[in-house]
Formats: C-alpha cells, sequence, structure tokens
C-alpha cells in the first residue's frame, strides 16, 4: 500500500499544478474577453480605405483578374485592394470574400481574412 502512495500524490500534485496553469493564465489576449461587434466587411473597408471615384470605372470582373494578377506575382497588398473594390461593387460574391481572405492572410492581415 505504502508503494503505491508516492505515485499517487505525485499524480495529484501534477494535475493539480496542469489545471491551475490552464485555468489561472492570464490571456494572451485580453481585449477578446469583451465579444466585439462584428462589423461587416464594407463597413470594414470604407473605415479603411476611402472610395476613390476614378477605380470605380472598373468592373467586377476587372478588379477579379487584376486581384488575381497580383496575387499570382506575390503583391499581396495590390490584390486586396483590388479583392476590396470588386467586393464593394458585388458585396454578396462568395468568390470575392475568400479570395480577400487568402489575400490578406498572405499580407499578414488575419483580422480581415477573418
Amino acid at each position: 500500500m505504502n508503494k503505491y502512495l508516492a505515485p499517487l500524490w505525485l499524480i495529484i500534485i501534477l494535475g493539480t499544478v496542469f489545471l491551475s496553469i490552464h485555468f489561472f493564465k492570464p490571456s494572451a489576449h485580453p481585449e477578446n474577453e469583451d465579444i466585439p461587434k462584428i462589423e461587416t466587411l464594407n463597413e470594414i473597408i470604407v473605415k479603411e480605405k476611402p472610395i476613390d471615384t476614378t477605380e470605380q470605372e472598373k468592373s467586377f470582373d476587372q478588379y477579379i483578374a487584376a486581384g488575381d494578377d497580383y496575387y499570382s506575382k506575390g503583391i499581396f497588398k495590390e490584390a486586396v485592394d483590388n479583392y476590396e473594390n470588386a467586393s464593394i461593387i458585388n458585396p454578396d460574391s462568395l468568390e470575392v470574400l475568400a479570395k480577400l481572405g487568402e489575400a490578406s492572410l498572405k499580407n499578414n492581415q488575419p483580422d480581415k481574412a477573418r
């Protein structure tokens, strides 16, 4: 009986330490504790980049094609800009949202990608 007592206490202490570290460690992102208002894609785009009226002359397909071209060349910021302009023209397009998310991730903007 006594030979099982030491390993049992060791398991109990290690389990307590593990659980206390897991549950009581400080949050890496304290701002995530309060659930923020979910913004729509257009609100985010308008807030970050004002709409240029000279760029409105392009069509949705032209923006997608330009964004794809920049994405394939590895120029992710320009790709994101073109996908954002395409999403302003057609905000319900799932294609442009997926491409915008991928380009934003490659451009190190995970919040915008989400």
